[in-house]
Parts: structure tokens; C-alpha cells; sequence
């Protein structure tokens, strides 16, 4: 359930900005499993147990979350790690969970008008796959790789490596991290390092996920992003949940922060009926005028009261309030957008 609010938190085209800031403030607040647990599914996944994989191997974990806890560790040949290991029982559990959260959205859906119009189960399916695949580590080291690969030419950025000789589902061993928050700024400033410079870092690798490489790091909040105290890098982490757009997608989505920056809202609306599903009767002139509205009122002030995070959400809520259902990627890439800027704004 703290995991559905979390997913929940990243929809602003569902909820007003006061619901989905209560749901960014979900955490996970679970005690950690024993070390015996940890070896146990250590030696059932990798095949050796723990001694034999690592020269060290802190039992204390220095996370520990619903669905796992990570470890420090050091490998034989003295390679420092993190050792993410997942909670035993966890995937009968989310089954079980899910099962009712279905049968809930299926009673909103069929008895209340916004949540047909929302589509709630489909939201629940989507949710379910999302966290399926989260449960499976492969797949989170696998999307490692792919954006260590794309993040190659941006020189400020790192991904970690990940150490696939100790990969399974429930394993995943990666390179260790020494980072603080990017919104740490006492710790920024301390250690010298340019809070500009690191927020025009975090847009244009954000900028190149989305519109160049269409595979992109879909939550991406101050706890996923660290900055490197010795070298001032910018360090994604925690990449279970990621986004895909096509390539007709990532070309809609640069014409429309084109459209927006250049406040045409015929454009705008053009480039929505596109991508979009109608879910009632569209009435063009009205939601034009409203987004037309809304361009005005956030784009024609001085630039430090511009944001362009709360205009997206605003559009995002026009849009649906209208009829016009999005692609959830579509909508993931804009909440991907939105807290880059929240981000940003904060280191400069």
C-alpha cells in the first residue's frame, strides 16, 4: 500500500497538487529481516553461500524498505559493494495485496462517474506490472546498464557498475555509492561544488533520457539522485522503475514543451488529440481557451516565479477534466519532468 501511494504521488494528472504531496510523503517504515534470512536467500539464489562471495559482509543493512534491504559488502578482490537482497515472503504478499486492491477498483470503477472515467483498474493493472518487475532484480540491473550505456557522453553523471556474476531475482550486487542528497545544499556547499552547475546537469541528462533515448529514470527525487562529495557528479540510483517512450512519443513531447514555451495553445491541443484517447466529447475551444489561460497566467512572469513544474500539473488536470486519457508513459515522462524541475529549483 505505501508503494501504491508512492505511484500514486507521481500522478498529477489524477490528483490536485495537495493529494499527491501527501502521498510523496509515504515512506517505507519496516524493521530488516535477520542476517540468517539474508544468507539463507544469498546461497538458495547464487548457488555459494555468503563467506564464499565476499571477503566482507556488514550484517547490519544500511536500507531496509518493503521490498528489500541492501548491505555493504566488499568482494574478493576488494571491490567495495552494495548487496540489495529481497524480503522473504514479499512477492505472496503483494499477490494477496494487489488481489483486493483490484477488487476495490473494480467497485469504484462500476459505481462512481470519475471512476470510469479514470480508467481505476486499469490504473491497478499497470501498477501491478510495474511492481512485478521491480521484484525482479534482473531487471533493475539490467536497466543499470542501459543507462550507465546513454549516460556515457554526459560527463557529470555516473550509474553505478553492476556485478552480474552476483545478480538473481531476489540478489543484486552493484558498485558501492558514497554520495550525499542533491538537495543536501550544506553538504553541496561545503565540499565546493557549483549548485548551477550540477542543476544544469541533472535537466540536460533528464532532457536526453527523454527526448533523445526514450528510456528514462521515472522517479526522479532527491533520494534517487546523489551528488559525489570528490568529483561533484550527479549519481542515479535505485533504478527499479523506469519509462519507455517510442520514438513518435519523444517527438510529440519535445513539440509540446515547444508549444508551451511558445504559448500556442492551438498547438498544444493538436499534439493532445494525438497522443491521446477521448474518453467523452471534446469540446477544442473550450479546453484551448483554458489551457490558453493557463499559459498566460504562469509564462508571463519574471523568470524566477515561473514554474513550469505547477503548469504541467494544471495542463495534466485540464486534460483530463476535458476527457482526453494519455498514455501512462506519456504521463510518467511529464512526472519525470515536473520533479526534475522541483529538483533544479532548489540548487539554483
Amino acid at each position: 500500500y505505501v508503494k501504491l501511494g508512492q505511484i500514486l504521488s507521481s500522478r498529477a494528472d489524477l490528483f490536485d497538487p495537495e493529494w499527491t504531496t501527501e502521498f510523496s510523503r509515504l515512506h517505507d517504515d519496516v524493521p530488516p529481516f535477520p542476517i540468517d534470512q539474508v544468507q539463507n536467500i544469498i546461497q538458495a539464489d547464487l548457488g555459494r553461500p555468503l563467506e564464499e562471495i565476499f571477503q566482507e559482509f556488514d550484517p547490519k543493512p544500511v536500507a531496509a524498505a518493503s521490498l528489500g534491504q541492501v548491505h555493504r559488502a566488499v568482494l574478493f578482490n576488494l571491490q567495495p559493494v552494495m548487496v540489495k537482497v529481497q524480503r522473504p515472503g514479499i512477492r505472496l504478499q503483494i499477490q494477496s495485496d494487489i488481489e483486493i486492491i483490484r477488487q476495490i477498483a473494480r467497485q469504484i470503477e462500476n459505481r462512481t462517474a470519475w471512476g470510469k472515467r479514470y480508467g481505476m483498474t486499469s490504473i491497478v493493472e499497470e501498477f501491478s506490472l510495474t511492481l512485478n518487475e521491480e521484484l525482479d532484480y534482473r531487471n533493475e540491473a539490467v536497466n543499470t546498464d542501459r543507462l550507465r550505456r546513454n549516460m556515457a557522453n554526459q560527463g557529470g553523471v555516473h550509474v553505478p557498475f553492476v556485478y552480474w556474476d552476483y545478480v538473481s531475482g531476489h540478489v543484486l550486487t552493484m558498485e558501492a555509492i558514497n554520495g550525499f542528497k542533491i538537495n543536501d545544499l550544506a553538504s553541496i556547499e561545503a565540499a565546493g561544488i557549483d549548485r548551477a552547475a550540477v542543476a544544469d546537469t541533472l535537466i540536460r541528462s533528464i532532457f536526453q533520457q527523454l527526448l533523445l533515448d526514450g528510456f528514462y529514470h521515472a522517479d526522479p527525487h532527491p533520494g534517487n539522485l546523489l551528488i559525489d562529495p570528490s568529483t561533484g557528479k550527479l549519481i542515479y540510483i535505485d533504478l527499479g522503475m523506469m519509462g519507455s517512450l517510442l520514438p513518435e512519443q519523444r517527438q510529440i513531447l519535445g513539440e509540446m514543451v515547444n508549444a508551451i514555451l511558445n504559448q500556442d495553445s492551438l498547438e498544444i491541443v493538436r499534439l493532445l488529440l494525438a497522443i491521446g484517447k477521448t474518453i467523452k466529447p471534446i469540446n477544442e475551444t473550450r479546453m484551448r481557451r483554458e489551457i490558453d489561460h493557463l499559459l498566460h497566467r504562469y509564462l508571463e512572469a519574471t523568470l524566477d516565479q515561473i514554474s513550469f513544474s505547477n503548469l504541467l500539473s494544471e495542463i495534466l488536470s485540464t486534460i483530463y477534466k476535458n476527457g482526453i486519457q494519455l498514455p501512462s508513459e506519456f504521463v510518467l515522462a511529464l512526472k519525470a519532468l515536473i520533479q526534475g524541475e522541483d529538483v533544479a529549483l532548489q540548487l539554483d
